[in-house]
Order: structure tokens, then sequence, then C-alpha cells
């Protein structure tokens, strides 16, 4: 996670972890949706990440590809967010497969998060 310091050119790199358990049982549970990381900090905010083990069915219908793990950075308080609050932010994420590295997963995205606005 590339993180802007607020209100200054400066550039801060945080890595996060979050390593889950067990986690092809997740996928084989029908009725669990989702599955939140632990809040951490960077540039004076709160985040975390989110997963849906077995895709997010309404992109999976909205954008046609077959359900998959889905995984999305959020802001846990984002509309207690002062007006004007934003950020800005490059995000790396890898998702590492223990059975076999060979389908780790890659991906980079730049996003911008405001005030009462959900992800």
């Amino acid at each position: 996670l590339v993180d802007p310091a607020a209100r200054t050119n400066l550039t801060t790199s945080v890595g996060y972890t979050w390593c889950i358990d067990m986690f092809s049982q997740y996928s084989k549970m029908r009725d669990l949706r989702r599955i939140h990381s632990p809040s951490f900090m960077t540039g004076g905010s709160t985040w975390r990440l989110v997963l849906f083990p077995t895709g997010n069915v309404a992109e999976c219908f909205r954008d046609g590809w077959e359900a998959a793990v889905s995984v999305y950075l959020e802001v846990p308080n984002l509309r207690a967010q002062p007006d004007g609050w934003e950020r800005k932010h490059k995000l790396s994420l890898i998702v590492h497969n223990q059975a076999d590295p060979s389908r780790n997963v890659v991906r980079q995205h730049l996003a911008t998060w405001n005030a009462g606005v959900p992800d």
C-alpha cells in the first residue's frame, strides 16, 4: 500500500500482511459472504481488507465473470470522515497460494477514497 502523506508531496510505503488460516474451508461455507481483516493504520486513517471467499456475487453478475475470491481495501468509518477528507493510494495486492505458488496473484490498482462515498 502506498499512501501519499496528508498535505505533503511525500509518499509513504506501508506493508500489511493478513494470514488467513484454513482459507480453503471458507470457500466451502456457502453462508459466509465476507471476512474482514483486523484494522490497521496508515496516513492517519484506519483501513481494513474485505475478502469475499467465493467472490462478490454482485460484481460477478454485473461483469459476467465466474465467481472467484474478491479482495477490497476499505475505510471502515468512511462516512464519519470530515468533509473534504480524501486519500489517494496505489494498492499492490498479492494473494499467495501456499498449496501452489505458481497460482499466486498480483494486482495493482489506483484508487481515491472520499468522505461520505462508500467503496
